[in-house]
């Protein structure tokens, strides 16, 4: 009995190593981190002989249009009046339609936000207008390009919760399965398949508020490149209802709030649903596999909103190798 668990155990470790190669190997091209800035027209430094009408800016992403700003400042500090937009023809372009300007140095100061993966990034492009400027006159601006630490924990948590949830499922799905062991060794079994059905629930809840938390912060992420005075709960609803990160934001709360009950269901059945000793049937046999189709989705739903859906041309094989390596992370 246990060389038969031994092989069993043996076989899903070389799932799981097999997994975490496939994810290695597919994705063949380095895939870009957040939405930075390739190029520019006027490039950086340029020094023009002519005032230009209007700046591109073009990034390694796709922007998010109504979470994108750019400040033009000239050398005294002050800012000058420009109309920022995004390329129909171009989801990694911003435009920024200049007045007409008078000899001197200046200052672009971009924000942008990833329709990928909805990191913020900013930064600074200088050039000057004129035959005899100097570009040390540039005025004194500052770009912190650091990713904010409440993000860094935010992700960080959301990340390990989906991979524990999933971890502890399949744990009872693949491991945990009393009906291939004797009476007493299934009892105990049937036991830790209870208790680990308690931690599912709870990593499931926790997720979800940790979810409602993640909206708080992108809102107050980016209160900072809009007007002020604009409504924190304004700014979060534009957020989920005009992107598509706020799209797939829906799409794993709804999961969640599915695994939540679905899970409640099956801790509160008097028959253990999973692999039972006992005669009698479960009584909801459909509802374990739906548990496993909904971790599956909720990391699917991650995948799209990681840097793998901001590599193309071959988006859909990063995302699938994406999701075969937070799969992996869960099985191990």
């Amino acid at each position: 009995m246990k060389r038969l668990g031994l092989r069993y155990f043996r076989h899903r470790i070389w799932l799981a190593v097999v997994a975490a190669v496939l994810a290695t190997v597919l994705v063949t091209i380095r895939v870009s981190a957040h939405a930075y800035l390739s190029r520019s027209d006027p490039a950086e430094n340029a020094i023009l002989d002519v005032a230009p009408s209007t700046m591109n800016l073009w990034f390694s992403e796709i922007i998010s249009p109504e979470f994108s700003s750019a400040q033009l400042i000239n050398a005294d500090g002050h800012m000058v009046d420009i109309t920022v937009r995004t390329s129909p023809s171009d989801r990694t372009q911003l435009i920024l339609d200049f007045p007409e300007l008078p000899d001197g140095v200046y200052t672009v100061r971009w924000r942008v936000l990833s329709e990928a993966d909805g990191h913020a990034t900013q930064g600074l492009i200088v050039f000057g207008v004129g035959p005899d400027v100097d570009l040390g006159q540039a005025a004194a601006a500052e770009a912190d390009t650091a990713v904010p630490l409440p993000e860094v924990i935010l992700r960080w948590l959301m990340f390990n919760l989906y991979i524990g949830l999933v971890g502890a499922i399949a744990v009872n799905y693949l491991v945990l399965k009393p009906a291939a062991y004797p009476p007493h060794i299934a009892k105990a079994l049937q036991t830790a398949q209870r208790r680990i059905l308690h931690l599912v629930w709870w990593y499931s809840l926790l997720a979800f508020f940790m979810g409602l938390a993640w909206v708080s912060w992108q809102s107050v992420l980016l209160s900072e490149s809009l007007p002020e005075g604009a409504s924190l709960l304004n700014i979060a609803w534009q957020w989920l209802s005009q992107t598509r990160l706020g799209l797939l934001w829906w799409v794993r709360q709804a999961v969640l709030l599915l695994l939540v009950g679905g899970l409640r269901q099956l801790r509160r059945s008097d028959v253990p649903q999973f692999a039972v000793v006992s005669a009698s049937p479960p009584s909801l046999p459909w509802l374990p596999p739906i548990t496993g189709v909904l971790a599956a989705a909720l990391l699917l739903a991650q995948s799209l909103t990681s840097h793998a859906s901001a590599l193309t041309p071959n988006t859909t094989v990063a995302v699938i190798a994406d999701l075969f390596h937070l799969l992996a992370a869960g099985f191990g």
